[in-house]
């Protein structure tokens, strides 16, 4: 029998999404934890982005999560799939069992949810970040 308390049972909620310019996500009960990044990785498969996204917000803030359930919103269905029973790519299928791994080391139930674009709205504007310091200056003539 689990000794966690009523109140850390209670589900966390993770809304996720990743751009081509870089991921973001946040925790819908948690003031300030918002995640965003760009992405330093070029080449990869946009399910490959969402998985990275899932994962790099989930590891922000493993230490809260640790013990938790968390529902992780995503509007990419193949994603909720990978997550749910893998991939037959084995980079994907691999890196879901990494995920999967993570959370089992920190007692943590994954519960991959699918939601409609536009319920993601805070988490796709986080992924689409800018990257000041490739900003330039033009002098026109």
């Amino acid at each position: 029998m689990s000794t966690h308390s009523c109140a850390e049972q209670k589900s966390i909620v993770m809304y996720c999404d990743a751009s081509g310019a870089g991921f973001g996500g946040y925790i819908a009960s948690v003031d300030a934890s918002d995640v965003e990044g760009c992405w330093s990785e070029s080449g990869l498969s946009s399910t490959w982005r969402e998985l990275e996204a899932i994962n790099r917000v989930m590891r922000s803030s493993m230490e809260s999560l640790e013990g938790r359930d968390i529902v992780v919103n995503t509007d990419n269905k193949n994603v909720v799939s990978i997550l749910a029973v893998g991939s037959r790519k084995p980079y994907l299928h691999n890196f879901a069992l990494q995920v999967d791994n993570a959370c089992e080391e920190h007692n943590v139930q994954l519960v991959p949810n699918w939601i409609h674009r536009e319920s993601n709205n805070q988490a796709d504007f986080l992924s689409r970040c800018t990257d000041s310091e490739e900003w330039s200056v033009t002098q026109s003539g």
